[in-house]
């Protein structure tokens, strides 16, 4: 039963074992889908980020390009105009064909080179030249560049583009304000499920946005608070320079979207290790059951192969086993001779045999009955399983009212004492008889011992030597023990021979 309880454990302990695996594996599938998803999204994200800011660049490239051409196809009325800056109807006149260039002007302006004066406001474009304006031109006048960025103007936010013209012979820049509305549709253009397009510019308190595709809903130039990437998105934000400009691409994947995936990836790693879980438990109650159902097989073939070897005991017994005085038979009594016979050879010991013949036998027969003369064996062999208490001793019937004593490793001298005390013994029984000449029961009993010959048979020569012994023992009288002790056992004619001689 401990057996079938280790198996139980071990049944159980792999289960357990595998369900620890199955969710290991159920939070490594998740973690590695978790890390796909953001690697994912973030090569989305700088990719998107790369292209909304080369869109930016080429349409800034572009009002710059188509500026420029407006002061050479111009050239002569812009030089008209700085000569005379107080002909309004020139001013509007070029306005309207510069709009029709880029719809999205509202004003420009002419500057001088070099003092960095604005030489001419129309109606519209008043209020929007403000110190931002005025630094602008000042930086590019000393380094060349002039920084495209936002202005938070309170009345319109809008953006300065500045191109150089040569105009009467003399350095000027064309000064132009545009609307935010190209960039902003592009940024609604760009944008996709799950991102946020920002365009930002680096200041001291962070990153200022300056552009979102919800351009009209956020307030973003208020200029009590200005609106800036908080730390979180700045953290998780891939940025993207605009050339020649302050301005960057800010893209950002919108927070809810990953908590979406991780929220989806969960319920199908779940649901993998609940199926995987739901297997185990299935198979292992299967196994469960299987290995019950193979326990009471078992048990009942262990029951039944023990009543099979019961039954082949008791027959081997019964087969070795004279019915009548429970002794030995004669083929356990062969088996036993040749065995020891073989084993005193090698070990070159003494090997010993008792023959013991009841005296009269025939007579206790004829005169008592057979159950009279069955009582006798009976007797007889029960006084020889007293008498005979070595383990390594055999007592047989050796044929109708012969006995027979086999002796292991036992001298010659041992051998006669036991047979005499065996002698003594059945004659103390005092079994009565007037027909025999004792008027009781007696034994005669012939011992021989010796070394055994591996060469010789043994049953033509121990017992053959004994059956001698036995002979004498009739012939001298009965009742009587005789022994012979050869110093080698031969065989049965060689042993004639010799007493011829």
């Amino acid at each position: 039963m401990k057996s079938l309880t280790f198996n139980d454990r071990s049944l159980h302990l792999g289960a357990v074992t595998l369900m620890v695996l199955a969710s290991t594996i159920a939070a490594l599938v998740y973690q590695q889908d978790i890390h796909l998803y953001q690697t994912q999204q973030r090569q989305q994200t700088q990719i998107l980020a790369r292209n909304t800011a080369a869109s930016i660049d080429y349409t800034l490239s572009r009002h710059a390009t188509v500026l420029r051409a407006f002061a050479s196809d111009h050239h002569q009325a812009l030089t008209e105009l700085v000569r005379a800056p107080e002909n309004t109807a020139l001013q509007h006149d070029l306005r309207k064909r510069l709009q029709r260039y880029m719809p999205g002007l509202f004003g420009f302006s002419i500057v001088d080179g070099r003092t960095g004066r604005f030489i001419l406001q129309d109606d519209l474009f008043e209020g929007f030249i403000d110190q931002v304006c005025v630094s602008d031109i000042r930086k590019l006048i000393e380094t060349g560049r002039h920084p495209v960025r936002v202005h938070p103007n309170p009345i319109r936010y809008h953006y300065d583009l500045v191109v150089p013209a040569q105009l009467g012979g003399k350095p000027y820049y064309l000064f132009a304000s545009y609307t935010l509305t190209p960039f902003i549709t592009l940024l609604k253009n760009h944008q996709i499920p799950g991102h946020s397009l920002y365009i930002v510019r680096r200041s001291p308190q962070g990153w200022l946005i300056e552009m979102t595709a919800d351009h009209d809903r956020l307030n973003l130039f208020n200029a009590h608070k200005p609106v800036f990437l908080s730390p979180d998105l700045t953290a998780e934000a891939v940025f993207a320079p605009i050339p020649g400009t302050l301005w960057q691409v800010a893209s950002v994947v919108d927070r809810q979207r990953l908590i979406d995936f991780k929220r989806k990836s969960a319920v199908h790693v779940l649901a993998f290790w609940g199926f995987i879980t739901l297997t185990i438990v299935v198979l292992t109650l299967m196994l469960q059951q299987r290995l019950r159902q193979i326990r009471r097989q078992q048990l009942q073939l262990n029951e039944a192969l023990r009543a099979l070897q019961e039954k082949s005991d008791q027959l081997a017994l019964q087969a070795k086993t004279d019915g009548l005085t429970g002794l030995a038979n004669r083929r356990a009594f062969d088996e036993a001779l040749r065995r020891e016979w073989y084993r005193g050879a090698r070990n070159q010991t003494p090997l010993s045999l008792i023959m013991i013949d009841i005296d009269h036998f025939k007579r206790w027969n004829d005169t008592l009955g057979h159950l009279a003369g069955d009582d006798i064996l009976r007797s007889v062999a029960a006084t020889l399983r007293q008498q005979v208490k070595r383990q390594t001793d055999l007592v047989a019937r050796y044929g109708g009212e012969e006995l027979a004593v086999l002796l292991p490793e036992t001298p010659h001298d041992a051998a006669c004492a036991l047979a005499e005390r065996i002698r003594q013994a059945v004659e103390a029984l005092d079994k009565k008889n007037v027909t025999v000449p004792n008027g009781h029961l007696t034994v005669s009993i012939g011992v021989c011992t010796c070394i055994p010959d591996p060469d010789l048979p043994p049953d033509t020569t121990l017992i053959a030597c004994a059956d001698e012994a036995l002979y004498r023992t009739k012939e001298g009288g009965r009742n009587r023990v005789e022994c012979n002790h050869p110093p080698k056992c031969q065989d049965a004619e060689q042993s004639s021979t010799a007493q011829s001689e």
